[in-house]
């Protein structure tokens, strides 16, 4: 090969390093490394995710999945360009060998840093934080684009504390309709729906709602310290969150507004009821399936359990054998009034 036949190959990276003067490194990853540059012209500061597409430890498969998955990132990233709260893309380029995307510096780093040091949120800032957030998802999923990996280390600060949504690797955009089944995110942070596909080749699929799931955990991390769903063991931590087995027993909750708890159980309550729904097309869950038999539903449970002290004015201990039957004395009605008109949103057709 001829020296002209190989420049192609070098063209890329020869202007990124032309524009773009490479310092330290802010962060890995397993193909990738973040650093911050300086473009030389205005000794303005950015950072630069520098993907390598030729790693001696990945499979050839590995490394087209790489490729693949981030000319689709850069692909959302432009349809999604001017955002206030989503990461800009200034720069792009492409040699043999690398890509490199060229962001906006965020100096304050990542929300799990800033939480890290912080330990908890105030519900006020907590609220500031899921507010924008919420209105990115909102923004996403109106253009049919499903993010698929939310959680605190890829919402990024700025100098004035205002949210970055960033990491769009395993976002796509759907066509309308369509129902996806592959197996990726965070482990703490998977929605029920993407775990019941790799169990169940009959799972019809999950879309857009997964993210809402997301949003769920980052709010109770944000306001606990902790996640919801947590093991040491995988296994047992993909459990609790198939079951939604998640409580509000650690001190940080003691001083948290009974507001903030029932939005939190609810948001479970209302993806448990999601995911019965269209797993079970077979048996349609209504009103009035749950009026007469709240019980036979795995997935709320124990969020009903939970919430019955609401309802009822009474509490029963968490650890001790529970009396189901008292906790039902009264109509379960009382339950689904609770959760007023939110509930029938949930559905996707009428009940009746």
């Amino acid at each position: 090969m001829t020296r002209e036949e190989e420049m192609p190959d070098w063209e890329g990276a020869q202007e990124f390093y032309g524009k773009y003067d490479p310092k330290d490194i802010l962060g890995r990853g397993v193909s990738s490394v973040v650093r911050r540059c300086i473009e030389r012209k205005t000794d303005r500061e950015y950072a630069v995710k520098i993907i390598d597409i030729t790693s001696e430890h990945l499979t050839p498969e590995e490394l087209e999945e790489i490729s693949t998955s981030t000319t689709q990132e850069i692909s959302i990233l432009k349809a999604v360009s001017g955002h206030p709260h989503i990461i800009s893309l200034n720069d792009c380029y492409e040699s043999s060998s690398f890509y490199f995307l060229v962001f906006d510096l965020m100096k304050r780093g990542e929300l799990f840093d800033y939480l890290t040091e912080k330990v908890t949120l105030s519900e006020k800032e907590a609220r500031n934080i899921m507010r924008a957030l919420l209105e990115v998802v909102q923004f996403l999923h109106s253009k049919n684009i499903v993010h698929r990996d939310l959680k605190p280390e890829n919402v990024l600060l700025d100098d004035n504390m205002n949210i970055k949504l960033s990491d769009f690797g395993f976002s796509l955009q759907l066509d309308p309709g369509k129902k996806l089944r592959e197996l990726c995110g965070t482990p703490g942070y998977l929605a029920p729906e993407i775990l019941l596909c790799s169990m169940d080749e009959t799972h019809p699929g999950y879309g857009k709602e997964v993210d809402l799931w997301s949003c769920g955990v980052i709010m109770y991390t944000l306001l606990s310290g902790s996640p919801p769903f947590w093991h040491r063991k995988q296994m047992l931590m993909l459990r609790m969150i198939m079951d939604g087995n998640y409580n509000f027993d650690s001190l940080e909750w003691q001083d948290r507004s009974d507001t903030v708890k029932d939005l939190t159980i609810i948001w479970t309550v209302l993806a448990s009821v999601r995911i019965y729904y269209n797993y079970r097309r077979a048996k349609p869950l209504t009103k009035q399936v749950l009026i007469r038999d709240p019980y036979a539903i795995k997935g709320i449970r124990k969020v009903i359990d939970g919430c019955a002290f609401k309802v009822y004015g009474h509490w029963v201990k968490k650890g001790l054998q529970q009396n189901r039957a008292a906790l039902f004395e009264n109509s379960p009605k009382a339950f689904l009034f609770s959760l007023g008109s939110d509930f029938d949103d949930v559905f996707e057709q009428p009940l009746e």
